[in-house]
């Protein structure tokens, strides 16, 4: 009898037992689809929420413009010679160059504004292919002399001679004098003159002024849109800018003959014009 109580006490406690893990873990179950269901319900409410900050922004461009006068103008100035050696060509060079430093900066043109560019000796080639349409160079035409006759046409190409440039960078401030300072370098021995340009040295304060035309034409067209949709501009979300200034180009002038000076007494008159400075804004307004 006591045998059978006993056995019948266990078997309950058993029973108890069992029932206890299935309801922690039917628990822990439910626990988990609740975590589950509450954070797929947060994405769906993030995702509307960013749907609706899309659909309440409206984005704007517009260009703001001023107009202003160069203040600087920026030249190049070019030297070329030719001659048998590497040492001729580059002390022809040399020496005219020079000459043109010098005039250049007695027009009260400062150091700091005159640069070298480019400074270059190559040499000259006769080829095959350039007989008999130039005729074959002699033995003392070659360089190095040579000791022995020369084939004609040359089996390969032989050096005939030399050629050397350099080109000078010259920023000039008084607009006023960029046409005698032209005249002036090439009566000196500049063959070439090109690069020619005019610009604003600090362009900043304009293209702030653009700026803000920018961005009041963009608030302005911002709310008539809005007006028309019945809706306000709230707040500017973000922006950016481009800008469009760019500076005037002249194309490049040939010195009339291999030493340079002016063939007639015309002077050279250059025009600096105006340039316009554009700012172009993209806003982005919030409505509501």
């Amino acid at each position: 009898m006591e045998n059978n109580n006993l056995k019948g006490f266990c078997e309950k406690w058993r029973c108890c037992h069992i029932s206890g893990k299935g309801i922690f873990y039917s628990f822990l179950t439910l626990l988990i689809v609740a975590l589950t269901v509450y954070i797929s319900i947060q994405s769906i409410n993030i995702l509307d929420s960013g749907d609706n900050n899309n659909e309440n922004t409206i984005t704007i461009s517009a260009e703001g413009k001023v107009d202003a006068v160069p203040d600087v103008a920026r030249v190049n100035f070019s030297v070329m010679a030719q001659g048998k050696t590497p040492k001729e060509v580059q002390q022809q060079v040399s020496e005219k160059m020079n000459k043109i430093i010098d005039f250049i900066k007695n027009q009260e043109v400062d150091a700091k504004d005159i640069k070298t560019l480019n400074i270059s000796v190559n040499p000259q080639y006769y080829y095959s292919y350039d007989y008999p349409r130039i005729p074959c160079p002699l033995m003392s035409e070659v360089y190095p002399p040579s000791s022995f006759p020369i084939s004609c046409p040359p089996k390969s190409p032989v050096i005939i001679g030399y050629e050397a440039n350099q080109t000078l960078d010259v920023k000039i401030r008084k607009l006023n004098d960029v046409g005698d300072i032209i005249d002036g370098a090439v009566e000196n021995g500049a063959t070439q003159v090109g690069g020619i340009n005019f610009s604003i040295d600090d362009p900043d304060e304009l293209k702030a002024q653009a700026r803000e035309l920018a961005f009041k034409k963009a608030r302005e067209k911002a709310d008539s849109l809005a007006k028309i949709a019945g809706m306000k501009i709230k707040k500017v979300v973000t922006f950016s800018e481009s800008d469009g200034y760019f500076p005037l180009y002249y194309g490049i002038m040939d010195a009339k003959g291999m030493g340079g000076g002016m063939e007639t007494g015309t002077e050279t008159s250059v025009e600096p014009g105006s340039q316009e400075v554009t700012v172009t804004m993209n806003v982005t307004f919030e409505i509501k």
